[in-house]
Parts: C-alpha cells; structure tokens; sequence
C-alpha cells in the first residue's frame, strides 16, 4: 500500500511520525475503507470512521460494505481483543456518527491495493495538529487524532459536535489517560 501525501514529508514534519500502534491500525483502516469506497484523496470524514470503528474495538475490521450498520456495536458486544481497552464513545453515539457518515461519503468504484493514495491539506494538518497534543511515551494515540480532527470543520466533526463530542473533553480524556 502506498500513500502519498499532500506535501512532500521529510524529517521531523512527518505527519506520520509518533504513531502509536493503535493510531498506525486507525491510519491502515482509513486507508482501506477510502480504497473500498474509492475515495482519493482520504479526508477527515475517512479518519473519523476510522477512529469510530477502532474505538468501539481496536481488531474490528471496517465493514460498511459486509454489514449493515447498526449492528455492528451493541452495548457490551464486539469486543474480541484480550487486550484492555475502554471505549471514548458511547454505542450510540458511535453507530449514530458512522450511520449518518455512510449516508453522505460518496461511493465509487473500489481503487486497486497498489493505487497511490493521497492526502487532503486537511487531513494533513489534523495529522499535524496530532503530532502537537501532548502524548503519553511520545506517542500520538486515537484520541489525539479525534481532537485533531474535531478543529477541521467537515460532516463527521459535527455529527460528533451534535452528539455532544468536543474537543475539550476528549482533551480531558487525554490528560487522565496520562
């Protein structure tokens, strides 16, 4: 999979640089789900899928096209990680978002694996805005992208904003976390 980005990167500017290994799974989902839908270049609507689905589970696969949604999350459900890992949203909220998300991101065909994918200068500055939020071993983590996220103004920000998602509280999350 290659992905090239809006600018060229080099060095310490590196949007991509620091990412944790659940922020580098968010990352490889986007990228497959906006390949699957055929979407280039990604954008922050591509992101917020991306980090509802890995909210609700970190090892679930992006499944708009294999089942309906709605009954992907269920309260208590979906959780097939050993691992520890507290959800930031609430079901609702997060079937809710991703339901109103899969109504309005446009459909085409699938892009082929190889395909060069590019990067919208908004996703690029959420990516860099990341890199800037204090993070715990370095590291920039999911929730660092979703405040990132929520200062771009696009549809997913406000279904979030609607659902009562700022950034300041997941910056909160952010701080007790550390």
């Amino acid at each position: 999979m290659v992905v090239a980005l809006a600018a060229p990167v080099q060095g310490q500017n590196d949007p991509l640089r620091n990412l944790s290994e659940r922020a580098k799974g968010v990352f490889v989902a986007m990228v497959g789900e906006a390949q699957q839908r055929g979407a280039n270049p990604m954008d922050v609507n591509d992101l917020i899928v991306a980090l509802v689905v890995e909210d609700q589970d970190p090892d679930a696969p992006i499944l708009f096209h294999q089942a309906p949604l709605g009954t992907v999350f269920s309260e208590g459900e979906g959780r097939t990680s050993p691992r520890e890992h507290k959800a930031f949203l609430s079901p609702k909220v997060a079937v809710e978002v991703l339901v109103k998300l899969n109504g309005i991101l446009l459909r085409s065909n699938s892009l082929p694996h190889n395909t060069k994918m590019q990067i919208s200068p908004s996703l690029e500055r959420v990516l860099n805005a990341a890199q800037q939020l204090p993070a715990q071993q370095g590291q920039v983590q999911p929730l660092h992208l979703l405040a990132a996220a929520l200062q771009e103004p696009c549809e997913g920000t406000k279904f979030l904003q609607a659902a009562g998602i700022i950034e300041e509280q997941v910056l909160q999350a952010i701080r007790a976390e550390q």
